[in-house]
């Protein structure tokens, strides 16, 4: 039995053939072919990866449940700066490293998405997430992405 090719793979065949650039097929549910979106419709497989996951941690001494209760309970000073402070960013950046180190099996998931595009699919934030439009800045699937190129470096030494 032949498998008939993906709507992509027929799309870079054809502007192979007719001598154009070839383009990015947008798929229906509003991704691209590759992509983790892992606050919603993924989140069976990757739903290690949503803030809101419970996966216990220390930070300083005290255990916390997930990185959402982490953020919500560290450092109100700095929250009191809009959240889009590099402040802010550079302290969930610290804090999902820590999550990530204390478990290897999360990290090793994390490290197996490769080169793959991980948004953070809340309607609700556009900064943190993709916003209602999913045009938003994705800020938190941009971090993970930046602690699994990290991880890998480390895996690879």
């Amino acid at each position: 039995m032949k498998l008939l090719p993906t709507r992509n793979q027929w799309l870079l065949r054809r502007s192979a053939r007719i001598g154009v650039a070839p383009v990015w097929v947008w798929i229906p549910n509003g991704r691209r072919q590759g992509e983790i979106n892992f606050h919603r419709q993924d989140r069976r497989l990757f739903g290690c990866f949503d803030p809101a996951f419970v996966i216990p941690f220390r930070y300083e001494g005290r255990r916390w449940a997930s990185i959402l209760q982490w953020i919500q309970g560290t450092t109100p000073e700095v929250w009191e700066h809009p959240p889009h402070s590099q402040e802010a960013v550079s302290k969930v950046m610290e804090g999902l490293r820590t999550q990530f180190t204390q478990h290897p099996g999360y990290r090793m998931q994390l490290i197996s998405t490769k080169y793959r595009v991980l948004r953070y699919d809340n309607a609700r934030d556009a900064f943190w997430g993709c916003g209602p439009t999913g045009a938003g800045e994705n800020r938190y699937g941009r971090l993970l992405m930046a602690l699994r190129k990290e991880f890998s470096k480390e895996v690879t030494s």
